[in-house]
């Protein structure tokens, strides 16, 4: 009778067939035994897991005990650079030296800007820059700060003076150099005047002073002679030594 239904109705007709036929107790087990191989299935994909994140986490940290490593050789290598160069560091002399090359940190700002932005991509190197040795960042980043500073003074620049504008000189008339002629001659005239009275009145100074004095006539002719003389070659050596 059994075989007579497994030909007819196939093998998967058979194998339910069979299970239903089965005790209960062995169903139970087999469900168990089920429930148990996919518990140890899902436990091995869970290990599995865990050793993979395990793997990452410490791979992940080899990395950052790496980057670290090589931040501290950059590090390093800064302060080696910059710890005698005290003067990066000194405003007075950023400023100097900006005023001085102005035009030529203007000209690079490309440069300084790019060289400024690849070192603060570095985050973790800046910021130890910035807690363990501010002052050598500050050095670090001199150029930066001195082009901020050319750029300040190139727009504080005064403007320059305009330059003024040449008038060309009017050619005088006949009438006002003749006008001219005679006020240089009036002037030259007016001169000569003051001169002669000055003369004089040296002569009649000095004659004063040897009438002071009991002289023989020849010796106060000479003496006079030679004072009048020494007045007149004062005033003008071309002319002759008497009244």
């Amino acid at each position: 009778m059994e075989l007579v239904l497994l030909s007819v109705v196939g093998a998967g007709a058979a194998i339910v067939l069979i299970v239903l036929l089965m005790p209960k107790e062995v169903l139970e087990h087999l469900e168990q035994a089920e429930r148990a191989r996919k518990l140890r299935k899902q436990e091995a994909r869970k290990a599995a897991s865990l050793r993979k994140t395990q793997e990452d986490l410490r791979r992940q940290e080899e990395l950052r005990e790496l980057r670290e490593e090589e931040c501290r050789k950059r590090f390093d290598m800064i302060c080696l650079d910059y710890q005698i160069r005290d003067l990066f560091g000194d405003e007075e002399f950023l400023e100097n030296y900006a005023r001085k090359n102005r035009e030529r940190l203007l000209k690079e700002g490309k440069r300084i800007t790019d060289g400024y932005r690849v070192l603060h991509e570095k985050r973790r190197l800046v910021e130890m820059l910035k807690q363990e040795r501010p002052e050598i960042y500050e050095r670090a980043i001199w150029e930066m700060r001195a082009l901020n500073l050319a750029e300040r003074f190139d727009v504080e620049r005064p403007e320059p003076k305009p330059q003024p504008v040449l008038v060309p000189k009017r050619r005088p008339s006949p009438e006002e150099v003749r006008d001219r002629m005679v006020r240089r001659e009036q002037i030259r005239i007016q001169d000569e005047i003051e001169r002669s009275r000055t003369r004089l009145e040296g002569m009649i100074e000095g004659r004063k002073m040897l009438d002071e004095f009991d002289l023989d006539p020849d010796e106060r002719s000479r003496l006079e002679g030679e004072v009048i003389g020494q007045i007149i070659d004062d005033e003008d050596p071309n002319r002759p030594n008497s009244l």
